[in-house]
């Protein structure tokens, strides 16, 4: 297992998740994105269509859809996470199920509480025994 941590310089993580999820799409990757609200994950879907005039993010909202044979799902709720290999969170908590996955990728916008609860993840997993990696964005 694997964890990213990227340090936003801007309390809005939604653009630079669609880069990393283009990125990870182009890679051949499966993504889950778990994020804190509705509100968020309707506001990444329509992100991703509109991000780039030049690529096409295959995504689709997880709990709205039946046929979820697109690479990258968003929802508000962990358990609707099938088999993807990648965990992009735009929370700023670590759900119960994050070891499942191959990769965390934990996007941490400049928001002091987020800050915070990002660096007690880091201890969780640190103490895991997890190859961490910091970004400074």
């Amino acid at each position: 297992m694997r964890a990213d941590f990227y340090v936003l310089p801007t309390s809005d993580p939604i653009a630079f998740a669609c880069r990393l999820l283009e990125k990870a799409h182009q890679e051949k990757h499966t993504a889950f994105v778990l994020t804190q609200t509705q509100e968020g994950a309707e506001q990444l879907d329509k992100q991703l269509w509109t991000f780039k005039d030049i690529s096409f993010v295959p995504h689709h909202l997880a709990n709205n859809q039946t046929d979820h044979s697109s690479p990258i799902a968003i929802s508000t709720n962990i358990n609707d996470a099938q088999t993807h290999d990648m965990l992009l969170l735009l929370t700023p908590e670590l759900p119960e199920k994050y070891t499942s996955f191959e990769r965390v990728m934990m996007v941490i916008p400049d928001v002091p509480e987020w800050k915070q609860q990002a660096r007690e993840s880091y201890k969780v997993v640190k103490g895991l025994g997890v190859e961490i990696n910091m970004h400074k964005m």
